[in-house]
Order: structure tokens, then C-alpha cells, then sequence
């Protein structure tokens, strides 16, 4: 029930501020954050300065337009 409230609330601040992306940097505020551009249309793009992408970025990585890491990715370039 929290997690919906969250998303619905971030959906009205991201109307409100007519966003055209969403940077989301990790942890809990950015799921329902990135939940709500994604709802809304809007691009997201993802920043993990760990070495391993946290709950919140392995769930919004997928639909993200960019991610953005501090470690590389081994097999994986670019």
C-alpha cells in the first residue's frame, strides 16, 4: 500500500514539474520514482556508483533509456 501511495505521489510531482526524464541514483525513493516516469511515458536514466546494481536499479534497468555505472561490466562495452 505504501509503495502505490509512493508512486502515485511521485506521478503528481513529476506532472506538476512537467519532468522530461528521470534520474534515478539507486535506493528505496528511486523505484517508486522510476515507476511513475514509466507510467507517464517518461525516459529514465539510472546511476550505480557500486560495483553491483541495487533492488531499485535491477528492477527499473531493463525499461531504463541509459545506465550510468562506476564499474565496468566485464563482457560488456560501452
Amino acid at each position: 500500500a505504501r509503495a502505490a501511495a509512493a508512486v502515485r505521489v511521485a506521478r503528481r510531482l513529476l506532472r506538476a514539474r512537467r519532468a522530461d526524464v528521470v534520474m534515478g541514483g539507486g535506493g528505496y525513493v528511486a523505484a517508486p520514482a522510476g515507476l511513475a516516469a514509466l507510467s507517464l511515458g517518461l525516459p529514465i536514466v539510472l546511476t550505480e556508483a557500486d560495483s553491483h546494481l541495487g533492488l531499485a536499479n535491477r528492477l527499473l534497468a531493463p525499461r531504463a533509456a541509459r545506465v550510468c555505472l562506476a564499474f565496468g561490466v566485464p563482457g560488456r562495452e560501452g
